[in-house]
């Protein structure tokens, strides 16, 4: 995983955009109240009884902490 600073730094081909784009509609995120409204909705559209999330977090501290916020 890229560290912060790596991250910002990347710049990606822009024929790439477009998928990243795509794969950013596909995120839930923003505060609790949007993430699980998103989920949520995720869950109704798909008929999903469960959801397995992944947190892409570069701090072990803050990665931790949106797994508790989702388990709330």
């Amino acid at each position: 995983m890229l560290t912060p600073e790596e991250a910002a730094g990347y710049e990606f081909a822009p024929e790439m955009l477009p998928q990243l784009e795509h794969f950013r509609a596909a995120q839930a995120y923003g505060e609790r109240e949007q993430v699980q409204a998103q989920l949520a909705e995720l869950a109704k559209q798909t008929g999903a009884d469960e959801i397995m999330v992944t947190v892409p977090v570069f701090d072990a501290k803050a990665r931790i902490r949106c797994y508790e916020l989702l388990k709330e």
